[in-house]
């Protein structure tokens, strides 16, 4: 039986999901596609695409359905078809640190007990992140130096980022492991890959985070008054060996999450199949695709749009411009 082909557009890096689509599609790339796959960091260009767009969410950021058809990101809503509750750790290449993560409970006490290093931190973008990380890194060092390897506040020697972050991590008891920014639902892979190495996660960020996830196996900061009273449960683990290894012995996932329905490759299939299988007018929703208020969303995202890249042009031109008068003035 020959395959449904589809005029697709993938802006962004979606192999994962491409390859899932394949199983079931001939897929043909398009400049002019019937379905348009967005991430956040392209979602701005969606004004360009008249047809189905879907955009899978990776970042701390809402769906706009004015502008999406459909959308699969970390908020735990329901909204018709259009959107699909797909948290960032079960996507991709982020799934096989879950994978570890719930086995990593199975492994033995000699095994724990050899980390001898105290706790971890790997971190690239301060810019764009909250302050709250950084601030609760340099406390915790106050008690105990935290190795940070990433590109920000680098305290190893020779300051080189570490290249793999899973194999940094396994020599350590604790793992930092701050989200970018707060949100309900917003937990990515930072959680998994901290129990994948291994190590206890002291993690901030989702505050509903133990809905999914064992509240006994990582030290959740949601949890606690102010920062002195993470710090207090982390020296009290940190010292006693018989807490450390029965947090280390407890499973990542809680009897009543539906973690384990979230891996099921099957619960993204069927999200996916369903919206292609249908033909390219019946998948459309967003009001703006016929008529309606969708299309002032739209306008303004132009105009936005073309504002932003009207000012980027003229600094290009003006740092250009003063490059010119260096060369010139040098002679």
């Amino acid at each position: 039986m020959s395959k449904k082909v589809i005029k697709c557009k993938f802006k962004e890096n979606f192999e994962w999901t491409k390859k899932i689509l394949e199983e079931r599609y001939t897929l043909v790339e398009s400049e002019s596609p019937d379905f348009v796959f967005f991430g956040c960091g392209s979602q701005n260009d969606c004004v360009d695409y008249n047809c189905v767009r879907i955009i899978l969410m990776g970042e701390n950021q809402r769906p706009n359905f004015n502008l999406f058809d459909y959308a699969a990101g970390f908020d735990q809503i329901q909204y018709e078809d259009r959107y699909l509750y797909f948290p960032l750790y079960v996507t991709g290449g982020w799934r096989r640190f879950l994978e570890m993560a719930l086995k990593k409970h199975l492994r033995g006490e000699a095994y724990f007990l050899s980390k001898k290093k105290f706790c971890n931190m790997v971190v690239s973008n301060v810019r764009d992140s909250s302050e709250k990380r950084i601030d609760f890194f340099k406390k915790l060092c106050e008690y105990k130096k935290v190795d940070s390897g990433g590109k920000s506040y680098n305290n190893l020697p020779g300051g080189k980022p570490v290249e793999d972050k899973l194999k940094f991590q396994e020599d350590y008891k604790f793992s930092l492991a701050f989200e970018n920014s707060t949100h309900k639902g917003y937990t990515t892979e930072k959680i998994t890959q901290a129990w994948a190495a291994g190590t206890i996660p002291i993690y901030w960020g989702d505050p509903s985070v133990s809905e999914q996830f064992n509240e006994k196996a990582f030290i959740n900061c949601h949890a606690y008054k102010d920062w002195d009273a993470v710090i207090e449960k982390i020296k009290e683990i940190d010292q006693n060996d018989e807490l450390y290894l029965e947090m280390q012995k407890q499973s990542i996932y809680n009897e009543n999450s539906n973690l384990l329905e979230l891996m099921d490759i099957n619960y993204y299939k069927r999200w996916l199949y369903h919206i292609l299988d249908k033909d390219p007018e019946e998948a459309l929703w967003r009001t703006n695709a016929h008529d309606g208020w969708g299309w002032f969303c739209e306008r303004d995202l132009k105009r936005l749009r073309d504002m932003y890249r009207s000012r980027v042009v003229m600094t290009v031109a003006k740092i250009s411009g003063c490059f010119s008068k260096d060369k010139t003035s040098g002679r």
